[in-house]
């Protein structure tokens, strides 16, 4: 989320509109302009103004339907809530009533999620201008007229402050079950080896005597199974029958 920093007053200019700093930031206070068609930057740079000239009113950020600006850090008590109580405790956010103005009040939502969670403010304590001074503001989302109400608005802020993650559907693999291979001896005696050589001969076992294959190995023509022991036998069916379970 970009906000515009270019408006921002000096200490000096704040000092001449604001309560000074100290600001507790334990609230959001959510208001409206009530300036038709006036857009971020007019309130932005309206503010700047009135910094030099020891105007009476004062916000910290003004949203439209397209940018943010701020003209002032948290700190400050700006006066935006007709009350000492709500100025010295709260941020405050102006909505603009810009002609898509639905496309304000998202934005202006995003932001509020963001300020309640960078300053570790409850939702429960963003507050509407009225909450403050009894006066009506916001006034289009308060009448519901506009297609939204502070219900609505709230509830999309909740949205932003816990956004649904959606997980990709984890793709199962399918289950599979590996089967041990064994060699059984089916002559009388057969020899084992030490490696897979033909001439290094290891010990000679019974018919009957199983084994567990771990791989099978081609050697001077003929294949010769790896046993789990480390040991070699001949893969010929002569000699060996194979299994698996």
């Amino acid at each position: 989320m970009k906000i515009n920093k270019d408006y921002m007053l000096t200490d000096n200019e704040a000092l001449q509109v604001t309560g000074g700093k100290g600001n507790t930031k334990k609230y959001l206070t959510i208001h409206e302009t009530g300036n038709l068609n006036a857009s971020s930057i007019n309130h932005a740079k309206l503010q700047k103004r009135l910094g030099m000239k020891r105007s009476k009113a004062s916000w910290h950020y003004s949203v439209d339907d397209k940018e943010i600006h701020q003209n002032f850090e948290h700190t400050w008590k700006c006066w935006h809530t007709g009350t000492t109580a709500g100025n010295d405790t709260s941020i405050g956010i102006e909505i603009c009533w810009v002609k898509d103005f639905d496309s304000a009040v998202k934005l202006a939502a995003q932001l509020a999620a963001k300020i309640l969670k960078d300053e570790n403010i409850p939702l429960s304590n963003m507050r509407q201008h009225y909450h403050w001074s009894k006066k009506n503001c916001p006034e289009r989302i308060r009448s519901g007229k506009y297609g939204w109400t502070w219900d609505k608005f709230v509830a999309l802020v909740k949205s932003y402050l816990n956004p649904t993650v959606q997980k990709k559907e984890e793709v199962k693999q399918p289950t599979v079950v590996k089967k041990t291979t064994y060699v059984q001896v089916v002559a009388d005696n057969l020899w084992t080896y030490n490696t897979a050589n033909w001439n290094d001969k290891y010990i000679s076992y019974k018919k009957g005597t199983t084994f567990t294959v771990v791989s099978t190995h081609t050697v001077a023509g003929a294949k010769m199974y790896k046993l789990k022991s480390g040991k070699y036998i001949t893969a010929s069916s002569k000699y060996v029958k194979v299994f698996t379970k």
